[in-house]
């Protein structure tokens, strides 16, 4: 309700009320909303006591197009309510006409676009509840209405949601639900009229599982199937079709699962091959519809096997990674015939899911039907393309639109054996191609003594995924560089970042470096000197015992990686060869340095070292000790750092040429006064002449004294 306005006459036999005061005389009318280009028909007003006359709209004034009302019953109609008329304020009024007496009220109406209904919203309301959901798995259950539809009912049914917003329900399930199915069927001959067992499991990611499935299992006609379990949703005897219906929540999960059911073969079916096919449909957060065929068993011979004298087989190969739609992928089938039972003739089909165009057919195709997606080739032995070993080749390029979810491709071949009975089987291998983003593999390799590592380290990886490389040399051995699919002048690089944009394969080469021999005080020879070797090495020397002319000097080169591993003292963050004693820094040199002094320090302890002793010593007061000694000014007092060298480089340019025009004039001056004020980075600040971070009047000072 919006506002009410009661107005009327101040006295009367009956009334008795002022605007403000006044009892109302109808009552309140509820604020609604209605789908545009609907049928709008307002509630018949009530009043709280006596009656009226007549009823006036009131507003909106005028009425818009197909807005009338009853003078009578006071109900307001509109038959095209118009989104630009949104939201509307409706007036009407009730009329006494004894009395003069009247009284109005006001509501509001929202017309809202026209919401999609899903079939089993039999009320239009936009949800789907109970009795309607009940409804519709009935007529499901007598094949009026098709897997998906159901499952989009089940959706909205448990979100109480429109069926425009289950794309924002299904989001709370994880993305890329993995489901999968097995079949098993009997793997030797059976006869007619015997009954035998069939079982299919279901492999469910359940922390990714969808809300509900549906199991369909297609059995050639005439065959019937008992003794289900879980019970069947249904079974279609024109059809052939045997449903199960899953619902996490209602007594039968999506999840890890066994579902098994006898068969029973006519006493009339021919001895041949026969086919049992089958799907499981779900609702996927990213891929609204998901159909997968169960992998495994396919087929059912009845009698004697007609393929006993006649051998030939095909097997599929599709790629294992998934393809981006548009993509152009290859796909091959491999002939196996027995050559001494070959028949004379074949047709090999293949069928492609509809819009996928087929390439490059190797032999050429005989026919290819876009409207069924099928592929065929025809090989007649004497003509050309004999029915012998050969393997079948041909491209196909994906349909741009097509969904990220998984296709089928399937097919078989068709001839005649020795007895002239009809053969048909279905091709075997890969049956399934995903539509999605593409993988792809990183296959490392070592030339030397060394070891590489992936980070991430993975058998597969997203197209545009960053791997880090790291090259480890052995003992004894450097890293001298990769080779393989490296980006140029990137062959030096570690650790070295990759982006995986296709397969690649990278090796790791290491060569000996030379490092130095074993040293004498490294009496066990595992390259590296502790402190019992060093003791013992200086005993000796001061005996004079084992080396009269002095002790070996420590070369500064004695530096292993595996012997620094051993005892934990590995660099971390960083890679070195065995024997390199140096480490390269990068400075960013400003724009407008005219030179660069560099100092060489050394420091016998460092305050982070002492720091790191005093903190992590928990077995002794010794870190303690060591840290006041070094604070205290009577002793260490802090160990400053001692200056070692010093040299100063003279750095290409002239201060305040901010132009490098060879000259400091008025274009400089013009584009330090354009970049006044905070530098945005050293590199986009030419003009911050003293480098302090902001352009101001000290670098015009400057630029004013070197002006020229």
């Amino acid at each position: 309700m919006i506002a009410k306005n009661a107005i009327g006459q101040t006295s009367g036999p009956t009334w008795s009320f002022t605007t403000e005061h006044a009892p109302p005389l109808i009552e309140e009318i509820l604020d609604a909303s209605i789908e545009e280009n609907t049928l709008y028909v307002s509630d018949t007003p009530t009043l709280r006591q006596g009656f009226v006359d007549a009823w006036t709209l009131i507003a909106p004034s005028p009425p818009p197009e197909g807005m009338s009302m009853d003078v009578v019953s006071g109900v307001v109609t509109w038959t095209s309510p118009s989104l630009t008329a949104s939201p509307t304020t409706i007036t009407i009024r009730g009329t006494r006409a004894a009395s003069g007496l009247y009284d109005e009220e006001s509501w509001a109406l929202t017309v809202i676009p026209t919401q999609e209904h899903h079939p089993a919203d039999k009320n239009k309301d936009g949800g789907i509840d109970d009795f309607e959901l009940l409804d519709y798995i009935t007529i499901w259950k007598k094949g009026e209405v098709g897997d998906f539809e159901l499952l989009d009912a089940i959706d909205i049914w448990k979100n109480s949601t429109f069926i425009g917003n289950l794309a924002s329900t299904r989001a709370a399930v994880a993305e890329n639900t993995q489901i999968a199915a097995f079949r098993i069927l009997p793997d030797q001959p059976l006869a007619p009229g015997t009954t035998f067992s069939t079982t299919l499991t279901l492999d469910v990611d359940e922390s990714n599982a969808p809300a509900s499935l549906i199991m369909v299992e297609t059995l050639p006609l005439g065959w019937t199937p008992t003794n289900e379990n879980p019970s069947r949703a249904s079974f279609t005897s024109s059809t052939g079709e045997l449903k199960w219906l899953f619902i996490t929540g209602m007594g039968f999960p999506v999840e890890d699962g066994v579902v098994t059911y006898n068969v029973t073969i006519p006493e009339t079916a021919e001895a041949r091959e026969y086919l049992v096919s089958g799907s499981i449909k779900y609702n996927d957060p990213d891929e609204t519809h998901i159909e997968k065929t169960p992998v495994g068993d396919r087929n059912v011979v009845v009698g004697n096997d007609p393929n006993a004298n006649t051998q030939v087989t095909a097997t599929r190969g599709l790629p294992n990674r998934p393809q981006l739609p548009g993509a152009t992928f290859s796909t091959s089938l491999t002939l196996e015939v027995d050559e001494n039972n070959a028949p004379d003739s074949l047709i090999a089909v293949e069928t492609l899911p509809l819009g996928w165009t087929p390439t490059n057919e190797n032999p050429s195709r005989a026919s290819f039907t876009s409207a069924t997606g099928e592929l065929r080739w025809l090989f007649i032995t004497g003509l050309g393309f004999p029915v012998e070993d050969r393997t079948i080749t041909y491209d196909v390029t994906i349909l741009e639109t097509a969904e990220m979810r998984e296709y089928p491709i399937y097919g078989g071949i068709k001839y005649k054996n020795s007895d002239e009975d009809n053969i048909e089987k279905q091709v075997i291998g890969d049956a399934n191609i995903q539509v999605g983003n593409p993988t792809y593999i990183l296959n490392t390799n070592v030339i030397g003594d060394g070891m590489t590592t992936k980070t991430p380290d993975l058998l597969q990886y997203d197209e545009g995924t960053t791997v880090l490389l790291t090259a480890t040399p052995g003992q004894g051995y450097g890293f001298v560089g990769w080779t393989g699919d490296i980006p140029a002048e990137r062959e030096q690089e570690n650790p070295l970042e990759l982006i995986m944009d296709g397969d690649k394969s990278v090796t790791a080469n290491f060569q000996e470096t030379g490092a130095p021999a074993t040293h004498p005080a490294d009496i066990n020879a595992d390259a590296r000197i502790d402190i019992n070797e060093l003791t013992a090495y200086g005993a000796a020397w001061k005996s004079g015992a084992n080396w009269p002319n002095g002790p070996v000097p420590i070369d500064i080169n004695y530096f292993t990686n595996a012997g620094y591993q051993t005892f934990g003292g590995q660099p971390i963050g960083v890679t070195y060869a065995d024997g390199q004693h140096w480490h390269d820094s990068v400075y960013t040199v400003p724009v407008a340095a005219t030179h660069a002094v560099v100092t060489l320090y050394y420091q016998a302890i460092t305050k982070e070292y002492v720091e790191f002793l005093r903190d992590n010593n928990v077995t002794n007061t010794a870190g303690q000790d060591l840290h006041d000694a070094w604070a205290s000014p009577l002793g260490g007092n802090k160990v400053p750092p001692v200056d070692m060298d010093m040299v100063m480089i003279d750095l290409a340019g002239l201060l305040g040429d901010i132009d490098q025009d060879g000259f400091v004039g008025f274009s400089d001056l013009v584009a330090l006064l354009a970049s006044w004020g905070p530098c945005q980075g050293p590199d986009l600040c030419p003009a911050d002449l003293d480098c302090n971070g902001d352009i101001g009047f000290g670098d015009l000072l400057i630029l004013l004294a070197a002006w020229s």
